[in-house]
């Protein structure tokens, strides 16, 4: 059984896909663990502009579950979308 066939016996929708192909872009040169994904469509100057933004903005990025250690959960919280009518398979 497919996953999409899978999504219909429980009532879920797929996932959704990317309108366009995404390129990885690591923001810290030298680090490929520290990398984001943004749309391959966009004008070049655009394209070069959102990766220079990002790079002078590094700082803000939480690489790890333990930078976000100390935000208020009223700023930003991480809910798991899950049906609680589905049990969990291993």
């Amino acid at each position: 059984m497919s996953l999409r066939e899978t999504w219909r016996l429980i009532g879920g929708t797929p996932r959704v896909q990317p309108a366009e192909e995404l390129l990885n872009i690591e923001l810290v040169p030298g680090e490929p663990e520290k990398v984001t994904r943004i749309g391959s469509q966009m004008d070049e100057a655009i394209w070069k502009e959102v990766i220079q933004c990002l790079r002078r903005n590094v700082d803000i990025f939480a690489w790890t579950p333990q930078a976000l250690e100390g935000i208020n959960p009223e700023v930003i919280t991480h809910h798991l979308n899950i049906d609680p009518r589905v049990k969990p398979v291993k």
